[in-house]
């Protein structure tokens, strides 16, 4: 059975960490990828079929368009700061708030 490939894109660490080890403990998922930089970004729109947990200050800063993301049959879930960010794009598979 192939696993889901669960890429991270944060430049935080403690994010990286805690979200790899929740989804490793809570639903045995774990994190194929991490991406921590602007300049890899770019390389999220060649993944295929992925669910990808999008840090809200690189969709901000980058202006990331997120149906460009899910072209590829991708999930895209937004990770944003608090619980009072209203994502501009609905696009997004679902928020999760830090």
């Amino acid at each position: 059975m192939v696993k889901q490939k669960v890429i991270v894109v944060t430049g935080s660490a403690i994010i990286q960490k805690g979200l790899a080890d929740i989804l490793l403990h809570s639903c045995d998922i774990v994190v194929s990828q991490v991406i921590s930089n602007f300049q890899e970004v770019s390389l999220i729109s060649r993944l295929k079929k992925c669910i990808l947990f999008v840090d809200a200050h690189f969709v901000v800063q980058r202006a990331i368009d997120v149906n460009t993301l899910k072209r590829n049959g991708n999930s895209v879930y937004l990770l944003a700061p608090d619980a009072g960010v209203e994502p501009a794009d609905e696009a997004f598979d679902g928020i999760f708030f830090l």
